[in-house]
């Protein structure tokens, strides 16, 4: 099996630790005699807590079946779906990397600030027709949507842990940013030539 170059997987230890705390649950109110001879506070008593633990059961399982990341040289496996590498739009990855990127860079002038909400806005028109990849439904708390489009114009949504380190993996992989204009380095002027003197 390949090495990914980039990982992001769920835990089971939390629904395991879930699980057992209800058995261990049930086993204490089953040892009490009082709850044993009301058997039907005992069934809707223990039915209650039962759903209290789903939820965070089925979150946890939520996100490990559904939201892991597996990204390779050639394929990017998000739960139960593959996308080939080949198929991913450079120029989307690097404007959604762009885009993170503006978001953790803070507030700055107004013409950034105005380039930052034109982009904003083709990023929030792009996701509202997102397509969710794995077969999830929603973004679990805890991950950032991570939007980029394939090849043939359909954009895609991706939950992440770490959406910057997502992105650049991705935007590596795809090439976005081989074609990015080299910056040019600062003119220098000549030295200063002192008071009196002549060539």
């Amino acid at each position: 099996m390949r090495r990914p170059l980039y990982k992001e997987s769920g835990s089971l230890a939390w629904p395991a630790l879930w699980f057992f705390g209800y058995l261990s649950f049930v086993a204490w109110c089953a040892a009490d005699e009082e709850m044993r001879r009301r058997i039907g506070l005992f069934i809707v008593f223990c039915g209650a807590v039962l759903l209290c633990f789903l939820i965070p059961v089925l979150g946890s399982l939520h996100v490990f079946f559904f939201h892991r990341i597996r990204l390779t040289k050639s394929v990017l496996r998000v739960g139960f779906q593959r996308i080939p590498v080949s198929e991913i739009d450079p120029g989307s990855v690097a404007e959604e990397q762009e885009f993170l990127a503006d978001l953790h860079r803070g507030p700055g002038p107004p013409i950034v600030r105005s380039e930052r909400e034109t982009m904003t806005r083709r990023r929030l028109h792009r996701e509202g027709r997102a397509l969710f990849v794995g077969g999830s439904w929603a973004i679990p708390l805890g991950r950032t949507a991570v939007v980029v489009a394939l090849r043939s114009g359909e954009p895609v949504q991706i939950a992440s842990r770490d959406p910057l380190a997502f992105i650049a993996a991705l935007a590596m992989l795809t090439g976005a940013g081989a074609t990015a204009a080299p910056v040019a380095p600062p003119a220098t002027s000549p030295p200063p030539v002192a008071d009196g003197v002549t060539g």
